[in-house]
């Protein structure tokens, strides 16, 4: 297939105006930044739509382009107010809309065809497959997953005539983007709703031994610019909209430098100095080179963003004594790490004074604790705060213009929701639920003789992953079980390139021995599972088939149960974040939408490509609030597991109100933990296990 172009775009984040302004004027071609809601860094100031029209007017005059991130997974209360904003960012003409929620995706495509949508990295396009999908969608970009290498990159860029965008520079998480629980599961902030407060920066216990065994190094893709534009890619993107104006200067003059420069050596040499000093954490390549990096992770080394001043030998009257390694400037931002490496804190450099054997007394302004071995790190420089509080320009549109467009916005926002279900249209819309049909229960089991696991249960049928141990498992006496109930089969969240002969062929297989009920948990899964229902060698074999879907497809609103419906995907599992409000809320807004949900599991917190051998599966994991996790390895991939799991077994009079027609008890993990009963896991023993409601008796965030 040919290359899309050989034009490479140099794509910028933008958290406040004066980064925007520092990314325009060091050379990007392109802007991202997102509104005040709705968006995956939540944390960050963002802006207002009366902002993003006069930004998005400065950047088309210079000829550049914004991007608006409304990344965001959005609760069934929050459609009014995303239809308003999209109907507003079509009348302002931004360049594109970068989504990942299905629903948003069914409003933009439905109401909003002259929004050009590009595919989140939430989204969790990982191969070919889900490039394919994405095009299918009517997308014209997708970002694509942080956990690939060049080669999958590159299969990924040629699989349909539909752009490409890769991460290449700043922040990186240790689950794949989209499949991530961390922060949601222990505090309700959850990472898919932008609130993420970061649990894998923190330092865990394992075996006496502290560590940030979770915490990534910030990529940095210079050395792979020229081979991204050779696969052809189509766009650079750097990470950073919580990061200062200085940062975001150095950084993209560096790609800016070695983009219009193709192997230049002495180019790429001056670009790592300008990174190097752009208070980044400790750098990695990434899986450009290797699906399993050995640098990503250093537990022993520090997960703050800085550069390495020197260690303080001594503390008075609000001053520190430090063995400094670069020459600081009056109002430089600095962070101490306290001695315990837990704690820390930021303050302006209000005062030098060098001693005579070359040490320097830095001033602070008073600390909290004493700082005595304590690390300093340089956060930004005077220059560069001095930018951010210089209030650089501020470009907005003619107010009668704006006031024009958005007041035919608002109509055509009317307009949609007057069209839309009633119950979208009322905040009371939970009171009315919708009559219940009977409840079916499937458990979700590891492997077929697992099936003695469910005996104490009334079931419908079954739920097993696609592995070749489970494929060499249909004969004899399994298949005798496996013929006395309904059985589907499951296709996982993560399928990489190298993967997917096998899971087509497997498919190829099951559909031949009558099998008609499959699974899939990425939207990428579900494009495989199409084409092999689609092949015409299997006609006289195939039957109708009947797809479901996994939490993983992160459905959290009536229109993306609707939008995955017309996907095909027949039975959509609703997302496992919800809270009961909003679960109600949804359902009764899309009546027609059998949903299923998950009622029992250890749930995965964490899916890394990076697999930690060192980890013992038997030995807890032990955060700084004394929560105990446990790691577990398959199939190249390692997946974190609170020792509590999510159980709403108690609660079926709740569930029933919020909806949800299909129960799913999930057993493919078992901690052997002290809470986990012995020998058979029944319904009785479950019950008895210590458990979480997640977010569901509270309000997701």
């Amino acid at each position: 297939m040919t290359i899309m172009s050989k034009e490479i775009e140099l794509l910028a984040p933008a958290g406040t105006n004066e980064t925007f302004w520092a990314a325009i004027e060091n050379g990007a071609d392109a802007v991202y930044l997102g509104l005040k809601d709705l968006n995956a860094r939540a944390l960050a100031r963002n802006f207002s739509v009366e902002e993003v029209a006069g930004l998005t007017d400065a950047a088309h005059s210079r000829g550049r382009k914004v991007f608006v991130a409304m990344n965001s997974l959005v609760r069934e209360d929050e459609i009014p107010k995303a239809v308003g904003v999209l109907s507003a960012l079509e009348a302002i003409k931004v360049d594109a809309l970068i989504i990942q929620d299905l629903g948003l995706w069914r409003l933009a495509r439905r109401y909003f065809p002259g929004l050009r949508l590009h595919a989140s990295t939430l989204m969790a396009v990982h191969n070919s497959y889900g490039v394919k999908m994405a095009k299918r969608m009517d997308f014209s970009r997708v970002v694509l997953a942080r956990e690939m290498t060049l080669d999958e990159i590159s299969a990924a860029a040629v699989a349909a005539a539909i752009e490409t965008e890769v991460f290449v520079h700043g922040a990186m998480c240790f689950s794949y983007s989209g499949l991530c629980f961390f922060s949601s599961y222990f505090g309700g902030k959850s990472g898919l709703r932008g609130r993420c407060v970061q649990p894998c920066r923190r330092r865990y216990t394992w075996e006496g031994k502290t560590g940030a065994y979770f915490s990534m190094g910030d990529l940095s893709g210079l050395d792979v610019v020229d081979d991204l534009r050779r696969i052809g890619v189509r766009s650079l993107k750097i990470e950073g909209r919580l990061r200062p104006p200085s940062y975001v200067a150095s950084v993209v003059k560096a790609y800016r430098m070695v983009i219009d420069h193709p192997g230049d050596v002495d180019v790429l040499s001056a670009a790592w100095e300008l990174v190097q000093g752009a208070f980044g954490r400790a750098y990695t390549k990434g899986y450009f080179h290797n699906d399993t990096p050995g640098d990503a992770i250093l537990p022993w080394r520090m997960t703050n963003t800085g550069v390495f001043i020197g260690k303080v030998l001594d503390y008075k009257r609000g001053q520190l004594l430090v063995d400094v390694r670069l020459d600081l400037e009056l109002g430089d931002r600095l962070r101490i790490v306290y001695r315990d490496r837990k704690s820390q804190q930021s303050f302006l450099c209000t005062g030098l004074i060098e001693t005579e054997d070359g040490q320097v007394w830095i001033k602070t302004g008073g600390l909290l604790k004493d700082p005595r071995g304590a690390l300093i790190f340089r956060a930004d420089t005077a220059r560069g705060i001095g930018f951010e509080r210089s209030a650089a320009r501020v470009y907005m549109v003619n107010k009668a213009s704006f006031t024009a467009i958005m007041k035919k916005a608002h109509i055509e926002a009317q307009d949609v929701l007057m069209n839309m279900p009633a119950g979208l249209r009322s905040s009371e819309a939970g009171r009315f639920v919708k009559k219940q049909a009977s409840i079916d229960v499937w458990v979700r089991i590891p492997e077929p003789r697992a099936l003695t696991l469910t005996k104490d249960f009334d079931i419908k049928g079954a739920i097993l992953p696609i592995t070749p141990w489970n494929l060499r498992s249909l004969k004899g006496r399994v298949r005798t079980w496996l013929n006395d109930m309904e059985i589907v089969w499951s296709l996982p969240a993560i399928i990489h390139e190298a993967e997917m002969a096998f899971y087509k062929e497997a498919l190829k297989r099951l559909v031949r021995q009558g099998f008609g009920k499959f699974e899939v948990a990425n939207l990428g899964a579900l494009a495989v599972l199409e084409e092999v229902l689609s092949d015409k060698d299997l006609k006289r074999q195939r039957r109708k088939a009947t797809i479901f879907g996994f939490y993983t497809l992160n459905l959290l609103n009536s229109q993306a149960l609707i939008g995955a419906k017309g996907l095909g995907v027949d039975i959509p599992q609703f997302s496992i974040e919800t809270d009961q409000e909003n679960a109600r809320c949804a359902t009764n807004s899309a009546p027609f939408v059998q949903t299923a949900f998950t009622v029992f599991s250890y749930i995965p917190v964490v899916t890394s490509r990076i697999a930690l051998k060192n980890f013992n599966y038997l030995g807890p994991i032990i955060s700084p609030k004394g929560e105990r996790f446990y790691w577990h390895r398959e199939a190249g991939r390692g997946v974190l597991l609170s020792e509590k799991p999510f159980s709403l077994l108690n609660k079926q009079a709740e569930l029933k109100d919020a909806g949800f027609s299909i129960w799913i008890i999930d057993l493919s993990y078992r901690i052997k933990s002290k809470h986990m009963p012995r020998g058979r896991t029944g319904g009785p023993a479950l019950l008895r296990i210590p458990a979480k409601a997640f977010n569901f008796f509270d309000r997701l965030e």
